[in-house]
């Protein structure tokens, strides 16, 4: 049953070409927003995600929901 939807193909997103993969790790996140030359409070104000969930993302405390991800 599990062998019919693995393929060797790797999944494509519509979304590729627009959305920084790294986002979604909390290292990634903290180098891509240290490479926009932003604070963890700009990065909050800009994306409208509270500066706790940064902060909490960063330090891998959670895991960014999908409208999370969206909005960074």
């Amino acid at each position: 049953m599990l062998s019919a939807i693995v393929t060797s193909e790797p999944i494509k997103s519509v979304y590729a070409e627009d959305m920084d993969l790294r986002v979604y790790s909390a290292k990634g996140l903290k180098v891509t927003r240290e490479e926009k030359n932003l604070s963890q409070k700009a990065l909050a104000e800009k994306s409208e995600v509270s500066l706790s969930m940064i902060a909490k993302l960063e330090q891998d405390i959670t895991s960014p929901t999908a409208e999370v991800l969206q909005k960074l």
